[in-house]
Formats: C-alpha cells, sequence, structure tokens
C-alpha cells in the first residue's frame, strides 16, 4: 500500500502534468468595436463577454481604446454572449449590441469585431413606413448646463425643394416636427437625403411673475445625410433665456435686431483643407454670438465668451468658398471642432472695361428675365445706404439679423434665417468680405433671388437659402 507521501507525491505530479492543458485552453479575444453609421470605430466602448449559460455570473469587461480596438484575455472555452455599450448607443434608443460567441478549447486566439447594425436596418425598424428615397434624423435633446435630456418640446427640421404644378415651377419650403419623448430622444421621417436640412430643437415659452421666459432652444445648424445613408444621428443642446416684456415685445418687432449673444462657452479648433493642410486668416464666427476668432499659421483658432447651446459655426477665408459647422457648446467648458474647407473658389483678379455700353455681366438681361430683385446704383444710392448689407435691408427674400462683428455693419440672412449663397462679380465670396474690401460706391448693381432655385442656373445651388449677386461698377455701367 502506498504511503500517504507517495499519494501526495503523484498527485503533485499529475497536477503540474494537467497545469499546461488548462493554461492552453485560455483563449485571447480582439477586436474593433465599429460604428457603422458614421464609418468610424468607437472609442471607450464597453465591451462584455459573458457566458451564455449564466449571464448573471461577472464575466469579462474592458474598453476599447482609441482606435476601438478591445482585448480579452484567458478566455476559457464555452458559450458566450459578447456586446458592448456605448453613450451612442443611448442617444439612438437601443440597448446593448451583442452577439453570440463560441470559444474552443487549445484556441490561443479568436478575433471577434461587433458594430452598429446597419443604417437601412435602424431606418427601417425606427419607421417602418419610411420610403427608398428618404432617411430618418433621430437623436435627444439635452440640457446645456446639466447634461441631462429633456422631457419636452419639439425639433424642426426644414428643407428647400421645387414644386411643379400646372407647367409652372415654385419653390418652397417643406419641414416635419418630431415631437421630443419622455427620455429627450426624437424621430424625424421620411426627410429627403439628397438636399441639405436645417434642424433645430425648443421647448414651450414659460411665464411667471411678470417675467416671460423663452423656452429653451438650440441655433439652426445644417446637416446632410451621408452618401446611401439613411440615418442621420445628431443631439441638440437646448439653453433658455430670460427677457423682460418689454425685451419679449421688441423680440416679436420684425424691425427689431436679434441681440448678439454672449456666455461662458469656449470654442476652440482647427480650419483645414480637405488634404489636412491648415488654412491661415480664416475668420471663425458663431452664428448669432458676439465675438470673431482668425486662425493661426497652423489654422488653429479660439473663441471665447459664447452662448450655451448646439450652434452653427461659421468660416469664411479669402481664396475658400464660405463653409459651416456645427458644435455643442457648454458652460465653462471647452467644445473642439475640426473644420474642413470643401472647395478652393478663384482669386478674384484686375478687370479692365473699355466699353461701359456692353453688359459684360449680364444684369440687364437677368433683369428682364428673371423674377428676383434687381438694385441698381442709382437704388442704392435712393436708400442712402453706407454698404451692402445695409442695401439689402428689407429686400423680399433676405432678413436683417443685427451687427456682424467682423465688419460692424449689417448682417443679412434667407428669410428662415440662414446664410445667404453670395457672389462678388461672378465669384463665390462672403457678404462680410464684400463689405470689408468695398466701399458702396464702387457697387454697380445687386441681383437677390429669394431661393437658390429661382436663381439663374450658374448662381443656383442646393438648399433653399437666398442667393445674392453683387457687381461693381467695372460690370455693372
Amino acid at each position: 500500500m502506498a504511503s500517504e507521501s507517495g499519494i501526495r507525491r503523484r498527485a503533485t505530479f499529475l497536477g503540474l502534468a494537467i497545469l499546461p492543458s488548462l493554461l492552453g485552453a485560455q483563449t485571447t479575444v480582439t477586436g474593433t468595436v465599429i460604428d457603422s453609421l458614421g464609418g468610424r470605430t468607437f472609442a471607450g466602448a464597453t465591451v462584455q463577454l459573458v457566458p451564455t449559460a449564466t449571464p448573471w455570473v461577472a464575466g469579462f469587461s474592458v474598453l476599447s481604446d482609441s482606435a476601438g480596438h478591445y482585448r480579452i484575455a484567458d478566455a476559457p472555452a464555452g458559450q458566450y454572449l459578447l456586446g458592448f455599450q456605448h453613450p451612442r448607443l443611448d442617444s439612438l434608443g437601443m440597448e446593448m449590441v451583442s452577439r453570440k460567441l463560441e470559444i474552443r478549447a487549445n484556441r490561443a486566439n479568436l478575433r471577434a469585431d461587433l458594430a452598429l447594425p446597419s443604417a437601412r436596418t435602424l431606418a427601417t425598424a425606427l419607421c417602418r413606413e419610411q420610403h427608398d428615397t428618404t432617411g430618418v434624423f433621430v437623436g435627444r435633446v439635452l440640457d446645456a448646463v446639466s447634461g441631462v435630456s429633456v422631457a419636452r418640446g419639439s425639433v424642426l427640421v426644414q428643407w428647400g425643394e421645387v414644386r411643379v404644378d400646372g407647367g409652372r415651377m415654385s419653390s418652397g419650403r417643406s419641414q416635419v416636427t418630431a415631437n421630443v419623448g419622455r427620455d429627450g430622444r426624437f424621430v424625424a421621417c421620411n426627410v429627403p437625403m439628397d438636399v441639405p436640412i436645417l434642424v433645430s430643437a425648443m421647448l414651450p415659452d414659460t411665464r411667471d411673475a411678470g417675467i416671460t421666459t423663452r423656452g429653451a432652444r438650440s441655433g439652426e445648424i445644417e446637416l446632410a445625410f451621408g452618401y446611401d445613408t439613411p440615418l442621420l444621428h445628431r443631439d441638440l443642446l437646448v439653453a433658455a433665456e430670460e427677457r423682460s416684456d418689454a425685451d419679449s415685445s421688441a423680440m416679436r418687432s420684425e424691425s427689431a435686431a436679434p441681440d448678439l449673444r454672449r456666455g461662458t462657452a469656449r470654442l476652440i479648433g482647427r480650419v483645414i483643407t480637405d488634404d489636412g493642410q491648415p488654412v491661415a486668416g480664416a475668420r471663425v464666427s458663431v452664428f448669432g454670438a458676439a465675438g470673431l476668432a482668425t486662425t493661426d499659421s497652423g489654422g488653429a483658432f479660439r473663441l471665447s465668451g459664447l452662448p450655451i447651446g448646439t450652434h452653427r459655426v461659421d468660416v469664411t477665408a479669402l481664396g475658400y468658398a464660405p463653409t459651416n459647422s456645427s458644435a455643442n457648446l457648454r458652460p465653462e467648458a471647452d467644445a473642439v471642432v475640426m473644420i474642413r474647407t470643401t472647395r478652393r473658389v478663384q482669386t478674384l483678379e484686375e478687370v479692365s472695361v473699355r466699353d461701359t455700353s456692353i453688359d459684360h455681366s449680364g444684369f440687364s438681361r437677368r433683369r428682364r428675365l428673371y423674377s428676383g430683385t434687381f438694385l441698381t446704383a442709382a437704388d442704392i444710392q435712393r436708400k442712402s445706404a453706407f454698404s451692402v448689407g445695409e442695401a439689402l435691408i428689407n429686400v423680399p427674400g433676405l432678413r436683417y439679423l443685427g451687427v456682424d462683428p467682423t465688419t460692424g455693419k449689417p448682417a443679412i440672412g434667407g428669410r428662415f434665417g440662414c446664410g445667404p449663397r453670395v457672389y462678388l462679380d461672378g465669384v463665390s465670396v462672403g457678404l462680410s468680405y464684400i463689405d470689408s474690401a468695398l466701399g458702396i460706391s464702387q457697387i454697380g448693381g445687386i441681383e437677390v433671388y429669394a431661393n437658390q432655385s429661382e436663381a439663374p442656373p450658374q448662381y443656383s445651388g442646393a438648399g433653399g437659402c437666398a442667393t445674392v449677386v453683387v457687381w461693381t461698377k467695372s460690370y455693372v455701367r
């Protein structure tokens, strides 16, 4: 009969012999967490691996890195559920995205990627009567101060379109209003995918003790669907303003200019070209807010004292087409943006005109053929205007937006407050550039089309905002 010590020695030997096989059964699971909607990866996603038979037992949990990669080491063989969580899922109204995973014995490495469902799958799930040519705009409305979802209000989605009725063409604006649910989420169905859309969020106004509190709202920003991607996701931040009864009455007056707003938010970022080169000397501003920044040699800029909420960011640079983006601005915090210029425009060159009786611009011909508003030099003189912006006040299809912080002169927008497409002697520029570079006495004519679809083909574009074509006296006598 074997002694007790001999049995212990054999047991130790047996344990040492089994240990390598047990260690060999451990598997390292790696993969990437993919954002199918944005064509990016999810950084900071919580990836979990739990046994299928006992999902209540603590499994493995790791965070994906900045590139969306994750790694789970020493996972035993078995059947599992592999899933991930991320704040964007909550915004989309989704729970954890998971898949089944089998880990077989003696497999050292296993790759398992995780991804959101496709945009078309999500769009169909959210709007079952969705048309093939339209998309879904979805997100949450959050309080800019607390970051908490609001439980009331609405999101307005607008776009321009051309209508044909009885052989006659006309342009107009259509819209969809999506209600905000108890969890702050909204879903706007049947939104056209082939044109830019203007979106804004708002809460109802309230009144207490003689003070009217304007309902919290966001700024109006422009968004666009990706190519063949029928789902667009964007959270919107709203912030409230308090005004006295006198101020509220002034705001309701059509002739009253909106004040340039201020706050405690900050915006930092860079302006670059499509190939990643910095754009120096670009002017950056937040629409409706006081303050202006100019990019340095590296394309970097910084703005402070901005109102909180989601707002439009405008960029103009000599030699580049005007560009806009958007930012979520929070109190006492830096919002970071990277803005790309989409195209370069031709720099204006000196033009010599020998015969001023020739209509080099086509101004007179279009004045006979098109239904826009045409201002001659004499019309501008009768207005006693000191700038192009001032000459455009009260022109049909345009709105006075207050004083441009760049030039100190009137700022003009389309009838819905969007930035008009502006041309100077046939070249696309910003209105602030014209008022900065030219005196009103140098202007020979101005064409205004209330909608871009009404403008001549060479000056038309996507969207429903106004088009303004300014001509110097070198082109218009």
